[in-house]
């Protein structure tokens, strides 16, 4: 009762503002879900599948796209890899091509990898490797640094997991409190937070993936979905890349749609080319997906 006026005004200046959260770089994903203050996005998947993709091509939505500062906390990528991704991201040139300087060879290589180098260079992009002080403590202190010193409106973190585990510790207990912590600083911040996870080797009976060693990371979550190569055999049912080549599946949301727990087909269609770093929607949907979100509006 004290609050809220003062909170449904505010709703109203955001609402006319026009501003409901950050975008996905998947536009079929913002039906499920945005980027909201003090929300706290998890996503998962095995190794390889395409987590720091993601991560790198929502920096260029959110960053270099729309100029919204991003902090990138990485236990995985070095800044060398990160930009040689990125750089191949924004020219067009595969990975490979920008590691050896074949781009070189040719016409417009050179202007090419310069541009992108200029746009990367101005983006407000905040990329901190971090991995021989990867702790709860130091992540959240890392965020909180980048937000007072730099204006940072969103942090991502690439991935949440145990740095050790001791004689009396449980793995599931450490990413829990890992969680918590994150969950807690954003709030105080008031950012949204997108943060991965490993997945389980072991996924449900239907199929769907899991998140590997804690179930308490899903307490702590607004929305979480998972990455997932597709087989060889549903690409070919669903028209080869027209369908793409990896799946995005929302199995937890407080905030809209989530995929029925029984049915791991009902995932939004990417196309993933791992030779450039771009991750995109799928020309072509399952109808399963969209008569859900149908049913949820």
């Amino acid at each position: 009762g004290d609050v809220i006026d003062v909170e449904w005004e505010r709703l109203e200046q955001l609402r006319a503002e026009g501003f409901t959260g950050y975008t996905s770089c998947i536009p079929m994903l913002n039906q499920f879900f945005t980027y909201k203050p003090t929300e706290l996005i998890v996503g998962h998947a095995k190794a390889k599948v395409g987590k720091s993709f993601f991560v790198l091509n929502e920096c260029k939505h959110l960053a270099i796209d729309q100029g919204i500062p991003v902090a990138v906390l990485d236990s995985e990528l070095s800044d060398l890899t990160f930009i040689t991704r990125m750089i191949a991201r924004l020219s067009g040139f595969t990975i490979k091509m920008i590691e050896n300087g074949t781009y070189l060879e040719q016409s417009d290589g050179e202007q090419r990898v310069e541009r992108a180098k200029n746009v990367l260079r101005d983006a407000p992009i905040h990329h901190c490797f971090m991995p021989d002080s990867w702790t709860d403590t130091a992540v959240c202190t890392k965020i909180k640094q980048l937000v007072l010193q730099f204006g940072v409106k969103m942090a991502i973190i690439d991935y949440i997991k145990s740095p050790s585990v001791g004689v009396n510790e449980k793995e599931s207990d450490i990413l829990g409190n890992f969680t918590q912590k994150v969950k807690d600083t954003i709030g105080v911040l008031n950012i949204p937070c997108l943060a991965f996870v490993q997945s389980s080797p072991y996924p449900t009976e239907s199929g769907m993936l899991r998140i590997a060693d804690s179930r308490k990371v899903e307490r702590y979550a607004s929305t979480i979905f998972y990455l997932d190569k597709k087989t060889s055999e549903l690409r070919g049912q669903e028209f080869n890349e027209q369908g793409g080549n990896t799946k995005l599946v929302v199995t937890h949301n407080r905030n809209g749609a989530q995929a029925p727990e029984d049915d791991p087909t009902c995932g939004i269609n990417i196309d993933v080319n791992w030779k450039i770093a771009k991750m995109e929607q799928a020309r072509w949907q399952c109808d399963v997906v969209k008569k859900l979100l149908e049913d949820n509006e």
